[in-house]
């Protein structure tokens, strides 16, 4: 039997992670939870409908584990990756994770990840920008625009307890509030989102894509949506492409799903899918072509290109 660790289990990446792999029997694994949060750590919950409960983060504990999953915020985590034994295979779904925190990877590529040392998947925004372009490159894409707007779930339970607790508060004519998480009111709002310095997401895509093309450049929005991301795509060819064309790649990609009500697709539709919708697809009359797709950021977005990225590990280690 595999041996898997998921640290920080009671985030909402950590939730999402126990429900997915317990939704897996055929992967035979044996699932430890740690924390090294004291108000996590001795807390019971639960794995494949049975209790189970948080223990202590030890490094010296995880020689035997195939893959430990990281899902606490970056900043906290990075030493306790770099202390791990050589043997485990860590995999990061964690908020903020990028180049600098081990190989990027989208699941799918047959450049997917070695079976040891630390893999990052990615903003869930660049995971769907990845699928997408795999799915066209016979169509030889030159260059992806891309606006992506980001839900308050990509900061965790703090970003959803605020955006909770503006829209209570503007409903209930309440007083004004702090705003810690997004630095101004996000309830019924759009604002840029702090953490896009212009490049991030963009080298995130560049990194999964390796040598392949298209170049694309991504501006993040902060959404006031609860979950889901939502992707505005421009689209240019080096020979004149169909929307039509598109439209079917897309739509025979097994990770992509494409909607009958194109026009009134949101992310809430995304909402548990594990695949990716895709909504309108349209050229106009210079040859680009748009498209607009939205995610659930925690499932297809998340944590299940994380176990995707594991399970070749887990393989070797069966």
């Amino acid at each position: 039997m595999t041996r898997v660790a998921i640290v920080h289990p009671t985030t909402l990446l950590g939730k999402e992670l126990r429900e997915a792999l317990g939704r897996r029997p055929d992967l035979g694994l044996e699932i430890r939870l740690l924390s090294a949060h004291e108000e996590e750590i001795g807390t019971v919950t639960e794995v494949a409908g049975s209790a189970a409960f948080v223990d202590r983060f030890d490094p010296d504990l995880l020689g035997d584990e195939a893959v430990v999953f990281f899902c606490g915020e970056i900043e906290r985590d990075r030493p306790r990756v770099a202390s791990l034994p050589p043997a485990p295979r860590a995999v990061r779904p964690s908020r903020g994770a990028g180049a600098g925190d081990g190989r990027i990877e989208v699941a799918g590529s047959e450049a997917d990840a070695p079976t040891s040392g630390a893999v990052v998947s990615p903003h869930a925004a660049v995971v769907g920008l990845v699928h997408l372009l795999r799915a066209l490159a016979p169509l030889g894409p030159r260059e992806a625009l891309v606006t992506a707007i980001q839900p308050a779930s990509q900061f965790g339970e703090v970003g959803i307890e605020e955006l909770f607790g503006e829209t209570r508060g503007i409903l209930a004519f309440s007083g004004e509030r702090k705003h810690p998480v997004f630095g101004r009111q996000l309830a019924f709002n759009l604002l840029p989102a702090a953490e896009d310095d212009g490049v991030g997401l963009s080298g995130q895509v560049a990194a999964a894509l390796g040598a392949m093309e298209p170049v694309c450049r991504v501006r993040l929005l902060q959404g006031s949506a609860f979950h889901g991301v939502a992707l505005s795509v421009e689209l240019r060819f080096s020979k004149p492409v169909a929307a039509r064309e598109v439209a079917s790649r897309l739509a025979a990609d097994p990770a992509v799903e494409t909607v009958r009500a194109a026009k009134r697709l949101g992310p809430i539709d995304a909402a548990t899918s594990d695949r990716i919708l895709v909504g309108e697809v349209r050229a106009d009359a210079e040859g680009r072509v748009w498209l607009w797709a939205v995610l659930d950021n925690l499932t297809v977005g998340g944590v299940l290109n994380g176990i995707a990225l594991a399970e070749r590990r887990f393989g070797s280690a069966a």
